[in-house]
């Protein structure tokens, strides 16, 4: 699905339930605040409860340098307090090769209890 704008994404998330959305999601855009705007919209989503979004949501710099078996470990890891997991990585397209390889592999096949939250000014062709 593609939305144009903010409210386009905040009606169609009125009334939905997570267990009907994908798990993973790419957010595009150069305006780095319309971004964190939208995904922060959608993360209240999926963790209502501000408690959850403290136990339940990794937040990772594409900028900083970051081991892939850190990245493996926030996506594979079990949720005990809340019923689903969220990792936000940002600036994807700043990280190095092999974490976005790492990120590709991942999404052949991805946890059902893990939303993947991608964003990025653009996306390259040559992704997979």
């Amino acid at each position: 699905m593609k939305f144009n704008s903010t409210s386009d994404f905040e009606k169609f998330t009125r009334g939905g339930r997570t267990s009907s959305f994908p798990t993973l999601h790419l957010f595009l855009g150069k305006e780095n605040y319309r971004i964190q705007e939208a995904v922060n919209s959608f993360i209240h989503f999926l963790l209502p409860n501000s408690q959850d979004r403290k136990l339940s949501l990794t937040i990772i710099d594409g900028n900083a340098v970051v081991k892939e078996d850190e990245l493996l470990d926030s996506l594979n890891a079990p949720s005990f307090l809340s019923p689903l997991q969220v990792v936000w990585v940002q600036h994807v397209d700043k990280c190095k090769k092999s974490i976005q390889e790492t990120i590709e592999n991942y999404c052949l096949h991805p946890s059902r209890s893990t939303y993947l939250i991608l964003n990025a000014p653009s996306w390259s062709k040559q992704t997979h």
